[in-house]
């Protein structure tokens, strides 16, 4: 749940608060008002993560190396790359509120092997993350995975989950 200020006559949306305890800055997880004798949310601090359910990237080459690959970037949203092992093309935002510090990314192979790989168990998404497949000879090379969003390092809540099916075709 955003909240907003008003600065100089616009509204901005606060990413994060903070209050000074004992001369130590932290971070405010969740502000509550009383309503009636009952305790309703009024801000919550949580990261807020949601991505489409499907996301398919193909890439179909005559020459060269066909490549599929998927971004999870700090920068809060998802990339796709057809031209190379490096994704470029921004196609989703991921992370909608909150800071990419609250956020951690794991991947499931759900089938298929990956070519570039960040790795089994969740990863901070303070840094980018790239997967992939690519294929330099004639064929086709698939896998799919499934991307989820954790508000913890271990434990914690999935916050969302999004299925990639990769396809990379060298004819």
């Amino acid at each position: 749940m955003p909240i907003e200020i008003n600065v100089g006559g616009v509204w901005k949306t606060v990413d994060s608060m903070e209050v000074n305890v004992g001369g130590v800055w932290k971070t405010v997880d969740n502000i509550e008002t009383n309503i009636s004798a009952a305790w309703k949310q009024a801000y919550s601090g949580a990261p807020e993560v949601v991505v489409a359910a499907l996301k398919s990237i193909t890439d179909f080459e005559t020459t060269g190396t066909a490549f599929a690959y998927l971004g999870v970037f700090s920068d809060g949203d998802l990339y796709s790359s057809t031209t190379g092992s490096t994704p470029n093309v921004s196609y989703e935002t991921w992370l909608d509120s909150g800071l990419n510090s609250q956020v951690w990314v794991e991947r499931v192979i759900d089938s298929g092997s990956l070519t570039t790989d960040w790795g089994a168990g969740r990863k901070a998404c303070t840094a980018n993350r790239t997967l992939g497949i690519s294929k330099a000879s004639a064929g086709v090379k698939e896998a799919s995975v499934t991307i989820n969003f954790y508000d913890a390092a271990a434990g914690g809540t999935l916050l969302d989950s999004q299925s990639v099916s990769l396809q990379a075709e060298l004819t």
